[in-house]
């Protein structure tokens, strides 16, 4: 009759309703995973270029220039963004170059501080003789 008909209409719908709303829950869930899964990407990219040139570094220091060259070349050949790298490994060199400079400074200005310390003393020993000398006359 038509009041089974409406009531079997009501509880497909129903049905229907339900399933739509599992649907768009099971659709937020895979967008929120597929932002995680992008945002997980960068991050891994992010720490395999931190250790590209970490590794570089080490490299660099333990089998030399020539070795650490290799190794740069065949990460840059590999990795999707091969500049962030470079520009990485770019940026270490300019700090250990400025460190360098720094250093070459520091050890100038204590040269030039134990000079100046060397003319005083030789100055004080000088006034201590001529003293010693008026002294015994």
């Amino acid at each position: 009759t038509l009041q089974e008909q409406q009531d079997k209409l009501k509880a497909a719908r129903k049905i229907s309703d339900k399933r739509e709303a599992a649907c768009t829950q099971f659709a937020q869930e895979i967008h929120n995973y597929k932002d995680r899964c992008h945002t997980m990407s960068v991050e891994l990219n992010q720490v395999r270029q931190r250790d590209a040139v970490l590794e570089y570094w080490e490299e660099m220091r333990s089998k030399g220039p020539q070795d650490a060259l290799t190794f740069l070349t065949r990460t840059v050949n590999i990795v999707g963004n091969p500049w962030k790298i470079l520009t990485q490994v770019a940026r270490l060199r300019d700090y250990h170059r400025s460190r360098l400079d720094s250093w070459d400074k520091e050890s100038a200005q204590a040269v030039m501080r134990q000079r100046r310390a060397r003319i005083d003393l030789e100055e004080v020993q000088q006034t201590v003789s001529e003293l010693q000398a008026k002294i015994q006359q």
